[in-house]
């Protein structure tokens, strides 16, 4: 409602609305396309397998002085503080962390999970399995969601993404009555 207000000219950008609505990062995207202008640059570094399991971040530092170019309010950081940057990004996190080939997989195992549960659960009967595959696959480029199963909506990810591979066209579910005194 804020933004709207804004934009149409009802109300005027003050110091207070600019910060309540923090309208510099609607641009740039709180600096994440600065990260992965870097990252873009950095995985040509090392392309193919890219710089490790969770040092994607790390990679940044492979650009020397260049890093500065994209993020020069950074400069001075120590670097393992650098090192553990997010890329908020799971398929640049995935790109920086295993290379082309990883990320290829990566996106693999993920379109997979999706296709299976959309082509093979006919009956719908898995909706939350399919809308959590979508929501995780959404989410996913603009933040690490389903990389690292350290937090919850990860391993929902995860979780779903296993059961869309288990699933199996069942008629038998479409043919069921429907039991309303349950």
């Amino acid at each position: 409602v804020s933004l709207y207000l804004l934009l149409s000219g009802m109300i005027s950008g003050g110091d207070v609305i600019q910060q309540a609505l923090r309208m510099e990062s609607i641009v740039h995207l709180s600096g994440r396309t600065k990260i992965w202008g870097a990252a873009f640059e950095a995985i040509r570094n090392s392309p193919y397998v890219g710089f490790g399991y969770t040092k994607g971040a790390e990679g940044l530092l492979s650009l020397g002085p260049r890093l500065w170019d994209y993020m020069p309010n950074i400069r001075g950081l120590p670097r393992e503080t650098i090192a553990n940057f997010s890329l908020h990004n799971g398929y640049m996190q995935a790109l920086m962390d295993s290379g082309y080939i990883g990320l290829g997989l990566y996106v693999l195992i993920i379109l997979g999970a999706l296709m299976k549960v959309a082509i093979v659960d006919r009956e719908r009967a898995y909706p939350v399995v399919f809308y959590g595959l979508v929501f995780s696959i959404i989410t996913n480029f603009g933040e690490t969601t389903m990389y690292a199963a350290a937090v919850f909506h990860s391993v929902l990810f995860w979780y779903c993404c296993v059961h869309a591979y288990r699933v199996r066209h069942n008629p038998a579910i479409a043919k069921a009555p429907l039991n309303a005194n349950c």
